[in-house]
């Protein structure tokens, strides 16, 4: 029932029926009353269908907004796998070098301990010749000495 259908309604008027105005007021009244109830009903409604909608862009932006989350988690996981194959490779290559470098580092230690042997022969040799030439130059001189001290006296 429309406000406007209590507000025109007209009732029978029989003998020792109610007070005609007292019924158009009280008719008025609920009419008026109706009218408020319906567009506060109506206002309510269109808040409600208002809601509604901030509701579901809400949840579509929080939607999208983790799907971009979930892409930029995606891209960062896989820049962390790419750093970490690189960081790999790059360990791998220091080590091959430095196992390179140890295999010439030992060889030239080695080389070292062989020319330190040699020198070590040859300055021993060295020395023991010419010690045994002291020797030599030694007992020759003092024989020429004794010689010659003799011829003398």
């Amino acid at each position: 029932m429309e406000p406007e259908e209590i507000r025109n309604f007209q009732f029978k008027t029989r003998f020792r029926g109610f007070d005609a105005k007292e019924v158009g007021e009280f008719l008025q009244s609920a009419a008026d009353e109706l009218e408020l109830r319906i567009q506060e009903a109506t206002r309510l409604q269109e808040e409600i269908e208002r809601i509604k909608a901030a509701i579901k862009n809400r949840e579509q932006e929080e939607q999208e907004r983790m799907i971009k989350a979930a892409r930029e988690l995606a891209d960062v996981e896989q820049q962390c796998a790419n750093m970490m194959k690189e960081a790999r490779t790059t360990a791998e290559e220091i080590l091959r070098n430095a196992k390179i470098e140890l295999t010439n580092i030992k060889s030239e230690i080695e080389s070292t301990r062989k020319l330190k042997d040699q020198l070590d022969k040859y300055f021993r040799s060295f020395i023991d010749f010419n010690t045994k030439l002291f020797e030599l130059w030694k007992k020759e001189s003092e024989e020429t000495v004794d010689f010659l001290s003799h011829d003398f006296d």
